[in-house]
């Protein structure tokens, strides 16, 4: 048999402390593909959500329904006048168009969420191209998913940097201080 050489004994024995330790192992290996696996199904792709938006009933309600619910971004509910402010406060709706009689609906929004801009962008554009908007500059759209651009993307390299740093850490300094 051949003669081992004393860095493969010392690596040898190194492996074996480290494996008899059950801790360990479920610290190194088990621990961080459970984390990957939990925030990758939490923080999964799942698309854009539709925006919510209230058409008030009222003259030409139905016609500004139709209009909307044309949009595949755009989730519409309708709304008594009386619970229509009132939705729009506690943000079940981002977007509320009130129809008029005669003259242009209301669009009303808080300028200061985020989230209702893109909706009074969608809600405007759904309501002109239903008036019969003709769009003058045509354009392609290339919507194919983009790697790298998901949460999961990220979150796998930054762990095994950190499982890799604190390897490092720990695994010098602390069969330092044990051996001494």
């Amino acid at each position: 048999m051949l003669e081992r050489s004393a860095l493969w004994q010392l690596t040898y024995a190194r492996m074996m402390g480290f494996l008899r330790e059950p801790e360990a192992l479920f610290w190194v290996f088990a621990f961080p593909l459970l984390l990957a696996l939990a925030l990758g199904i939490a923080f999964r792709s799942s698309g854009p959500q539709k925006s919510n938006v209230g058409v008030v009933t009222g003259p030409d309600s139905d016609r500004i329904v139709a209009a909307l619910r044309a949009s595949p971004d755009l989730s519409v509910k309708t709304l008594a006048a009386d619970e229509a402010d009132q939705a729009l406060r506690r943000g079940k709706v981002v977007v509320l168009v009130r129809p008029a009689a005669s003259g242009p609906a209301t669009l009303a929004f808080d300028p200061a969420r985020p989230e209702t801009r893109l909706a009074h962008l969608e809600v405007t554009n759904a309501l002109e191209a239903a008036a019969g908007r003709r769009d003058v500059v045509p354009l392609r759209l290339d919507t194919r998913p983009r790697a790298g651009s998901r949460y999961i993307d990220f979150l796998i390299p930054g762990l095994l940097g950190l499982n890799l740093l604190g390897t490092g850490m720990w695994g010098i300094g602390f069969p330092v201080a044990n051996a001494r």
